[in-house]
């Protein structure tokens, strides 16, 4: 007998990376039921860096999905590692700005962190998401500096 009082919630599908829109008057990015407008961050972020740290057993996913969209894969180095410690994958992107980007994040429901050591010795912030990671793709970011 099934519980009248139980919902099961199931996740809408993911759309493939084909089905992306990109509105280039302002770069509003639909991903995984999310839209996220980058332009805040490509307006004020600067030295930004993105970096991906991924099991190897899903890495394979990962750089099919980074080559589908971008139409480079891959390569392993600094910015891009397999750590087979990490239960899937870390997604990072880090930067430094003059301006307080904290409500934009903050209304994305983003958590940004800043470290007392900046990262590479000159990297001020770090924001760790996956869907944030994604958007700068589309929007033209790539792994490594930028």
């Amino acid at each position: 007998m099934i519980d009248a009082g139980f919902q099961a919630r199931i996740p809408p599908p993911v759309p493939p990376a084909s089905a992306i829109r990109t509105r280039p008057y302002n770069r509003t990015i639909t991903a995984r039921n999310a839209i996220m407008d980058v332009d805040f961050f490509k307006n004020n972020a600067s030295d930004v860096l993105l970096e991906v740290e991924i099991n190897p057993d899903v890495a394979a996913a990962f750089e099919n999905e980074y080559a589908e969209r971008t139409g480079q894969t891959p390569e392993s180095g600094p910015s891009y590692q397999h750590q087979p410690n990490k239960w899937g994958g870390e997604y990072r992107i880090y930067f430094n700005s003059e301006h307080d980007l904290l409500d934009e994040f903050a209304a994305l429901k983003i958590d940004v962190e800043q470290g007392h050591r900046p990262y590479r010795g000159h990297l001020k912030y770090r924001v760790n998401n996956q869907a944030f990671f994604w958007a700068l793709v589309a929007a033209g970011y790539r792994l490594g500096e930028n």
